[in-house]
C-alpha cells in the first residue's frame, strides 16, 4: 500500500469517525507536524503526539490492521478534542509508516527506536504531505 492509499483510507476514516472540531484540529497538526518531520524527524513528531495524547492513543497505529479500527482506537484512548487531534496524528502517521514496512515494532519506545533512523524522515515527509493534503481539502 502507497502513501497516497494510505491517505485516502485515513482520511476517510477520520471522517466517518471524528467530529468536526476534532476534524479541524487534526487539519492542524497535520499543517504543523508535516513541517516538523522535515526539521526536526519523525520520532520527534510521533513523541510529541504521544506527550500530548498519551502513548496507548498513538500506539494504536501500531496495533490495528484498517486506519478505520487505528482511528477509532485513538479517538477512544485520547481526552478532549485537541488531545483526540494529536491521538489521531501520531496513530496514523505510525500506521502509515507500518504499512509501507517501515516500523516492525507494536509498542511506542521501540517504534520511536525504528524511527530514529534519519534515513525514514524522507518517507514519513512524503506520508505527511498526503495526509496533510488530504486534510486541508476535508476539514477545514
Amino acid at each position: 500500500m502507497d502513501e497516497v492509499e494510505v491517505a485516502i483510507e485515513c482520511t476517510k476514516a477520520v471522517a466517518e469517525a471524528a467530529d468536526g472540531d476534532v476534524r479541524r484540529r487534526y487539519a492542524q497538526r497535520c499543517r504543523a507536524f508535516h513541517a516538523e518531520i522535515f526539521t526536526l524527524g519523525v520520532a520527534h513528531v510521533v513523541a510529541l503526539a504521544a506527550a500530548r495524547a498519551g502513548a496507548k492513543a498513538v500506539e494504536a497505529g501500531l496495533r490495528h490492521s484498517t486506519c478505520g479500527e487505528v482511528v477509532r482506537d485513538a479517538l477512544a484512548e485520547a481526552g478532549g478534542p485537541e488531545e483526540k487531534s494529536y491521538g489521531l496524528y501520531g496513530a496514523v502517521l505510525l500506521y502509515a509508516m507500518r504499512r509501507r514496512g517501515y516500523v516492525k515494532s507494536t509498542t511506542l519506545l521501540d517504534a520511536l527506536g525504528e524511527l530514529k533512523d534519519p534515513a525514514l524522515n524522507a518517507a514519513a515527509y512524503r506520508a505527511a504531505e498526503w495526509l496533510k493534503r488530504l486534510a486541508e481539502a476535508y476539514f477545514k
